[in-house]
């Protein structure tokens, strides 16, 4: 008896498969295999996410941007779209990079998305948030806390999106 394999773990083999072949650099075999994803879930956001990381990887930043688009309505992948649009804004030297990695800082609870924003900041030597607000002790509860620490880079635990394709969790 041959054992079914369902649509849903035949997607995730091939998401599995096109995030290793973005993480060897071969793009165009990446591109393909998320073809054959999209032919069985067409509507599925996290593939826009993955073709995304090949664009970034092609120098496709436009595409890249214009796929982040679609994806930012989302309820839960908006953070790391917003964190792709940011570097792909600051690649084009769009000023408007900054208010999309502050928007990510402010809201978003993804540790990828917050640890690509956070080297955002540290690539362009951002001296507004680097060493206040990372370092600082915790507030007592009596104290208010300041507005503006949501905005500033915080330490997180590095996560490298290629190797942790958290974004490409199916949904049932």
């Amino acid at each position: 008896m041959t054992p079914k394999i369902s649509r849903r773990e035949v997607v995730a083999g091939l998401i599995n498969l096109a995030t290793k072949a973005v993480e060897l650099e071969l793009t165009d075999d990446a591109a393909e295999i998320l073809q054959g994803a999209r032919i069985l879930r067409p509507r599925m956001v996290e593939l826009d996410l993955l073709e995304g990381w090949i664009c970034i990887q092609r120098g496709q930043v436009e595409e890249c941007i214009r796929l982040m688009r679609n994806v930012e309505g989302s309820p839960t992948h908006w953070g790391m779209a917003k964190a792709l649009m940011a570097r792909c804004q600051r690649f084009m030297r769009d000023p408007a990079w900054r208010a999309n990695a502050d928007e990510v800082l402010a809201g978003c609870t993804d540790p990828t998305a917050l640890y690509l924003v956070q080297q955002l900041f540290a690539q362009a030597g951002d001296a507004d948030g680097n060493a206040a607000g990372q370092d600082a002790a915790p507030q007592e509860s009596g104290e208010t806390p300041d507005p503006q620490s949501a905005f500033r880079p915080r330490k997180f635990a590095p996560v490298d999106p290629l190797t942790n394709p958290f974004v490409f969790q199916l949904r049932a």
